[in-house]
């Protein structure tokens, strides 16, 4: 049996990662690296368990499950939610940035930028995120995005959390730098969403303790997580 990990709200510079920018909660549920047969996984919504075993599950397959076995759930707790499939963005900002080099994210035919304007790499990634926060066009209106020192993740927050799509990181060095911006490994990838029906509707989520090394919704961070395996947030 490997060693699934379990981590829950990572402490994002933005909460709406766990909240959504609307009045309807949302979280996202996510597994990453090997997945080992028989493995037990227990999610709780409003004091309300639903289990998932995998069996020869990839990635993927184990996000189907999971959505499968809150949608079959008749408990209570499930009552006011759904559970998508969603997909999750995430680009890393890398090397020595400098002043007027030009980070650039495209979805389709549109994209957005951020300028630096100093020579860390957390700098960038908050732009990016505040860019993708702030844009109107309609690849990115309906996204919400988050960062995390060297990372920005995106993902789809509005009425559609199914929708997919194709991106791309691009980095000009119009100052000089050295800067790099490219997908993280392992993403984009799929996730489980769970979305309250209603606006004002919130819930409460948690993990049974198997399999083991879990962390609980609202714990702090690891100061290392190269390799989490079941990501919640």
């Amino acid at each position: 049996m490997g060693l699934p990990r379990i981590i829950a709200d990572m402490q994002l510079k933005n909460p709406d990662f766990v909240r959504g920018s609307g009045t309807a909660q949302r979280s996202h549920f996510w597994v990453s690296g090997t997945i080992s047969d028989g493995e037990l996984y227990t999610l709780t919504i409003n004091s309300d368990a639903v289990t998932y075993t995998a069996s020869s599950d990839t990635t993927d397959t184990f996000t189907d499950g999971l959505v499968a076995a809150v949608r079959a759930s008749g408990a209570n707790g499930y009552a006011q939610v759904t559970a998508y499939d969603a997909q999750i963005d995430r680009y890393t900002i890398g090397g020595t940035p400098a002043a007027n080099d030009v980070f650039t994210i495209t979805i389709g035919t549109q994209s957005i930028t951020f300028t630096a304007t100093t020579t860390t790499t957390t700098h960038v990634a908050d732009g990016l995120r505040d860019a993708i926060n702030a844009s109107t066009l309609a690849n990115f209106k309906d996204l919400k995005a988050a960062s995390s020192t060297d990372d920005v993740y995106f993902w789809h927050d509005g009425p559609s959390p199914e929708t997919s799509w194709s991106s791309a990181g691009t980095y000009a060095d119009d100052g000089g730098g050295t800067g790099t911006i490219a997908v993280t490994s392992g993403y984009p990838l799929q996730a489980c969403a769970i979305v309250a029906d209603l606006a004002g509707v919130a819930f409460t989520q948690s993990f049974d303790p198997r399999p083991p090394r879990f962390r609980a919704p609202n714990s702090s961070p690891p100061s290392h997580r190269t390799n989490p395996e079941l990501v919640a947030k």
